[in-house]
């Protein structure tokens, strides 16, 4: 099993960044000095250290804390290979399921809203039961009565926002990313766009 020692001899870690930087010569295809791993289909970074690999997520808490996190790592921002330390929190399946991106088949830009017929619903799933909010005229009053329950029920602040957020976007685009759930009028729009722009 990799140890703190072993991957400190290899590789060192930026907490800052989360990049890892090849320390010693392992492979005829490793270079002294060069950013290691790459990003697998799934997002993460996947390192490969002795013959095995390994989730940059988990060497990151191996390499601050000297043992791989005892069950999932949670990242904040919801980019998967994002791995500078204060965006991994120790999470649990249940914790980590209240902090997850938008889906790619979302058709109305909110997780747990959709319209149906002639209406607007609002849902959530938590504890293993779905949770009908209400029904609503429009998709804003769905949309708060989402918010609602997603501070009701514990939900992280970033669930259901994009995990397409750049590594470092203008500050406009982080406000308009990670308030997803928020409904922005045209005017509103035309300012966030020009907050993005300065």
């Amino acid at each position: 099993m990799l140890t703190k020692a072993r991957l400190k001899e290899v590789l060192s870690y930026d907490k800052a960044t989360g990049i890892f930087i090849w320390r010693t010569f392992v492979n005829n295809r490793v270079l002294i000095g060069s950013k290691a791993g790459s990003i697998e289909c799934s997002g993460y970074l996947s390192i490969k250290i002795d013959g095995k690999q390994y989730k940059g997520h988990r060497l990151a808490w191996l390499y601050e804390y000297g043992q791989f996190p005892v069950d999932q790592l949670d990242h904040e921002d919801h980019v998967r290979h994002h791995n500078w330390l204060t965006n991994l929190k120790p999470a649990s399946n249940s914790s980590n399921g209240k902090n997850q991106s938008l889906r790619v088949d979302n058709k109305h830009g909110v997780t747990g809203v959709f319209f149906r017929g002639s209406k607007w619903y609002a849902q959530i799933f938590e504890a293993g039961v779905n949770h009908h909010l209400g029904s609503f005229n429009t998709q804003a009053e769905a949309v708060l009565a989402r918010q609602a329950a997603n501070q009701k029920y514990g939900f992280h602040e970033n669930h259901g926002a994009s995990s397409c957020i750049p590594h470092n976007p203008p500050q406009g685009v982080i406000i308009m990313a990670r308030t997803q759930s928020k409904i922005l009028s045209k005017a509103d729009q035309k300012v966030a766009t020009a907050a993005a722009k300065d």
